[in-house]
């Protein structure tokens, strides 16, 4: 897999972090740790990427339909015209996309084909290492040393402990603040931030049927996207090849059912709509982010309009270094206010987090 071609340069800066520890192996934690890689020589540093899923990638997630289609379960869309820093990113991995219309694109092989071609290059990488099924459970701050202590349960629930120079955490800022233990406390206005950024999405599904034909076309025009005119699970839906995608509706009737139920009540939805045909589907999947631990946080599930998007606030706490810039927190969602959420903003946070550390002296 190709290298991204943009490189971070740093003179002095491997000296003052020779062992990172990047906290989720999301979008953004990849980003962060190839911008590390490819800035300080393979001698003066050591990264370790600790990711608590079974998978790299965080809220991108991709999987394969019967014939080889690749279909997103997370986030999808791209529009390079207002998304320069992923659109290089993909290009540089050469990752190919598809047009969607109107300036929108998808990836060929799906979102996640960025994350695990990121993941390949730095596997392959000298000192760096990404370890799945991980879960940090405290970050200290070891003054005056001006190092940091990490505590990991690790995939064989065997408890880790690591002391590195700098570290990044690119989880979901609730998440970080209700399941990691700081110590020292974290500063008032850093926490009130914290608490107060969404997880975008955090509480939205998807459900996937796949089939061995476009049946529908033959009772109707093509469609690109559709509101659901029949009461069910599905709130919108839309077709993709051989297959028809729709975000799951936040009601508590329908996302309190079990996934069997849910999805026998979706097939019966969308053959009221499109026919009888709709009822055999070759392949079924659906993601609801919300039942995720490593996505939806408390505070997440309690949001009472998940589908509006967050108004995120001051970012100046979210953006510094914190502990004598130690430490850093990278996620999406501390990105600039216009692209926070997205993929987007993963790879400008995790970009420029990187090279505000490298530039601190």
């Amino acid at each position: 897999m190709a290298r991204t071609n943009d490189v971070l340069v740093a003179t002095d800066a491997g000296e003052s972090m020779r062992t990172i520890v990047v906290v989720g192996a999301g979008l953004s934690g990849l980003v962060a740790a190839d911008a590390i890689c490819r800035a300080i020589s393979p001698c003066k540093r050591s990264i370790h990427v600790l990711e608590s899923r079974d998978r790299v990638g965080g809220r991108l997630l991709s999987v394969e339909l019967p014939g080889s289609q690749i279909i997103d379960l997370g986030a999808t869309w791209i529009w390079p015209a207002s998304n320069p820093e992923l659109d290089r990113l993909a290009k540089g991995l050469d990752v190919p996309r598809l047009s969607e219309g109107d300036g929108a694109f998808r990836f060929e092989r799906g979102s996640q084909a960025v994350a695990l071609g990121l993941a390949d290059s730095l596997r392959s990488s000298e000192n760096v290492s990404i370890r799945l099924q991980c879960q940090v459970l405290s970050v200290s701050s070891l003054s005056p040393a001006g190092k940091i202590g990490v505590s990991f349960r690790n995939s064989s629930s065997q408890d880790e402990n690591m002391i590195a120079d700098a570290v990044f955490v690119a989880c979901p800022l609730r998440l970080a603040q209700e399941h990691i233990f700081f110590e020292p406390s974290l500063g008032e206005d850093l926490v009130a931030a914290m608490r107060s950024c969404r997880t975008w999405m955090a509480q939205q599904g998807k459900f996937v049927a796949a089939y061995d034909s476009t049946f529908w076309k033959n009772r109707r025009r093509k469609f690109y996207w559709e509101k659901a005119s029949v009461d069910g699970p599905l709130d919108v839906f839309f077709e993709h090849g051989d297959a028809i995608w729709g975000f799951l509706s936040n009601e508590r009737r329908w996302r309190s059912l079990d996934s069997d139920d849910r999805q026998h009540r979706i097939l019966l939805q969308l053959r009221a709509m499109l026919g009888d045909e709709a009822m055999s589907p070759v392949a079924v999947f659906e993601q609801d982010w919300a039942r995720e631990a490593a996505t939806c946080s408390a505070s997440d599930a309690a949001e009472a309009h998940p589908w509006k998007h967050p108004v995120y606030g001051n970012r100046d706490v979210l953006s510094r270094g914190h502990w004598n810039s130690t430490l850093w927190f990278i996620g999406s969602e501390t990105s600039s206010a216009s692209t926070a959420g997205f993929m987007e903003g993963a790879v400008e946070a995790g970009r420029r987090r990187v090279r505000q550390k490298l530039h601190t002296p």
